[in-house]
């Protein structure tokens, strides 16, 4: 029988904090829940639970979670952590992203996939919710580069950006006129290339490795 994995989720709203370990507790047994308020928090008592992951409700413009995050991970290092953003805000999500939050998802369009983030921190490493990453891609394009053109031939790099941003694979089809088979090749050369194991690694891999740029 699997070992029940320690999550605390952080949030100085005892509605978010109940509201998260619901949507957990719906789908799975697999994970003992601590919650824990962001003001005044104890490190010992964090360490106490010895997290495997860290859910931490996120509010902008304040941002004062980032600084949260930052010093737990120096407490921490081997806990991931996975924002939940109520007000979704792109900036923001990179700065998240590029200060040790190893994924990012929306309450209000993403609570119910909770589960699935911790599966894919788990087995990827990363994540990436469909609604942020469609809202960060946007409002942002990865503009062709000498990293992408090393790396990728000219299908590839523009199918990156379609993964990347949440386009489905039948609309990619359609767009490249691609047999599904083919997009399956393509694809598993992209992830190869890129070394990456996931749609969200792509996207993760997109704005942290070739930049995203303001249009």
């Amino acid at each position: 029988m699997k070992e029940r994995e320690n999550i605390i989720i952080l949030s100085d709203d005892p509605n978010f904090n109940a509201g998260v370990a619901l949507h957990i507790n719906k789908s799975t047994s697999d994970y003992n829940i601590k919650t824990l308020p962001c003001t005044n928090l104890e490190t010992d008592i964090v360490a106490q639970h010895d997290p495997k992951v860290i859910l931490i409700d996120v509010h902008f413009p304040e941002m004062k979670e980032l600084y949260i995050i930052q010093q737990l991970k120096e407490n921490f290092p081997e806990t991931q952590f996975l924002a939940i953003l109520s007000q979704p805000d792109n900036i923001a999500t990179l700065e998240l992203i590029n200060n040790n939050a190893h994924g990012a998802i929306s309450y209000y369009d993403e609570a119910h996939t909770v589960t699935e983030a911790l599966a894919k921190l788990d087995t990827d490493g990363s994540y990436l919710g469909l609604s942020i990453r469609k809202n960060l891609f946007s409002d942002y394009l990865s503009k062709e580069s000498e990293a992408i053109s090393a790396q990728l031939t000219s299908t590839e790099s523009a199918l990156l950006k379609e993964i990347a941003s949440g386009v489905s694979s039948i609309e990619s089809c359609d767009n490249f006129n691609l047999s599904a088979e083919n997009y399956n090749t393509q694809r598993e050369s992209i992830l190869k290339r890129t070394g990456c194991s996931s749609n969200s690694g792509l996207a993760l891999y997109t704005i942290m490795t070739l930049g995203v740029k303001n249009q």
